[in-house]
């Protein structure tokens, strides 16, 4: 009789564990398809969705029952936000939302079919439990992780189409959130269209594809071996990044340290086109690779002058000058000392970018300009001094009346008080006279004087 106990002991352990953890409760439903558009689901209460049929009501009182959506079956609110608290939902069809729900206290949403929220998703109490399994897929707007449990299994998009705040007004805030305290389980996949900030922790073994930023914010954020395609910008404030064995980022944008420190954290890069990396992914990839969060520096690609019409301006040309804050044009006239001219924000992003200053004032010496460039954390560098040098030339001149009978006068104003000679030809190319002239001066041409020369004169200044 001994086996044949044994056996059947076998069998039940078997059938429990078979048992624990479906989504679909062996229990009767108490209410099937509900045709009203709001009703009350209480404490022991089953109600279901069966038969592929539509649901586009909502539970205007909730007290620990189970709401099963089976496959092929949809629930559907319209328009408005929701708040779900003290239910458990288990979706295994579809759950299709148009506003923002709200996961409060003992709520568990399980999925294992497709869940379509328009709006954002909100956990805001330590009972809230938001369970994606393995074949699950779920489509949301944003994802604030406030309090409560979260795990994922299956794959996870956030479109972060229109980020809004409580007023419903437009925000800057992450479209996934989790914040300080709380720990994400991530062993499926998770798309997020544009930013991420982790303040708490994340767990598992999953894949992260961030088409925006990845901030982390707390020390040890990572415990696990995850991928992260990171499209914009990877920035740590963190001391150490946690105990994982492998830690893969593929950068498109940069990497950056709010305290320049370096981690010793088994991590590499496959696309890292700016150098932020000291070890790539492939073969040369070893174990406790060292990911270093300094910045390089912005480079300075060109510093010039240019004319445009009358007026002459500077010009310059950086790359990838993400640690930048602004440039300062300065002006000096020994080439020493320089003094301030013009305040210029930069783009403070990766890529290349031109700048101009506005027109230079009009000087009548050589004058020096240089640049200085101002990072972020207050730090300025400067680029090398160029000149301008004033040409040497008439700047001004008159001749009256003309045409002259008697007597012509000449005005010549000359740059910098220098003297120029002043050449007098007639139109055979023959020199008739040469004058030496000096800062503004009024030279009065007798005709006689040249043999009561008539015809046209050609002026030439040297």
């Amino acid at each position: 009789m001994k086996p044949d106990f044994t056996f059947t002991w076998f069998l039940f352990l078997f059938s429990f564990a078979s048992a624990y953890g479906k989504t679909v409760n062996c229990a009767p439903c108490t209410i099937v398809n509900p045709l009203g558009n709001s009703i009350s689901i209480k404490a022991g209460q089953k109600v279901c969705l069966k038969d592929n049929f539509t649901w586009e009501g909502k539970f205007y009182q909730m007290e620990g029952g189970e709401f099963h959506i089976e496959k092929g079956s949809t629930w559907h609110i319209q328009k408005e936000d929701y708040t779900l608290n003290n239910i458990k939902i288990y979706n295994v069809g579809t759950i299709d939302f148009d506003g923002d729900v709200l996961m409060k206290e003992e709520t568990v949403l399980s999925n294992e079919g497709s869940i379509q929220l328009k709006g954002q998703l909100a956990l805001q109490f330590q009972t809230a439990f938001l369970h994606n399994k393995k074949h699950g897929q779920i489509w949301l707007n944003g994802l604030h992780f406030q309090e409560g449990i979260f795990e994922n299994e299956g794959v996870m998009t956030l479109q972060c189409l229109d980020q809004l705040d409580s007023a419903k007004q437009p925000t800057d805030s992450p479209c996934l959130y989790i914040d300080k305290g709380q720990t994400l389980t991530n062993n499926g996949e998770m798309h997020i269209a544009k930013d991420a900030k982790f303040q708490g922790r994340t767990i598992g073994k999953g894949y992260f594809n961030v088409k925006g930023s990845l901030h982390l914010e707390n020390d040890q954020p990572l415990l696990g071996d995850m991928t992260f395609d990171i499209g914009e910008e990877f920035q740590v404030a963190s001391s150490s990044m946690g105990t994982s064995k492998w830690l893969t980022f593929n950068v498109t944008g940069r990497a950056s340290c709010h305290r320049n420190q370096n981690f010793t954290s088994t991590i590499c890069n496959t696309n890292d086109p700016l150098g932020d990396f000291d070890t790539p992914c492939g073969k040369e990839a070893k174990y406790n690779a060292v990911l270093d969060c300094t910045n390089p520096p912005a480079k300075l690609v060109d510093f010039s002058y240019s004319s445009l019409g009358q007026n002459i301006y500077c010009y310059w040309k950086t790359h990838n000058e993400f640690n930048i804050k602004h440039y300062i044009l300065e002006e000096s006239l020994d080439g020493k000392t320089f003094e301030f001219m013009e305040i210029i924000e930069a783009n403070n992003k990766t890529g290349d970018f031109s700048y101009a200053s506005r027109p230079l004032p009009e000087k009548t010496n050589n004058v020096f300009y240089r640049l200085a460039m101002v990072s972020e954390s207050g730090k300025t560098t400067y680029s090398e001094p160029i000149e301008i040098q004033v040409k040497s030339g008439v700047a001004d001149y008159s001749v009256y009346p003309n045409p002259a009978k008697k007597d012509g006068i000449f005005k010549v104003t000359t740059p910098n008080r220098e003297q120029v000679q002043l050449h007098i030809y007639n139109l055979s190319g023959q020199l008739l006279t040469t004058e030496v002239l000096e800062g503004e001066v009024k030279y009065t041409l007798k005709i006689k004087e040249l043999n009561d020369l008539q015809g046209i004169l050609i002026f030439e200044f040297s």
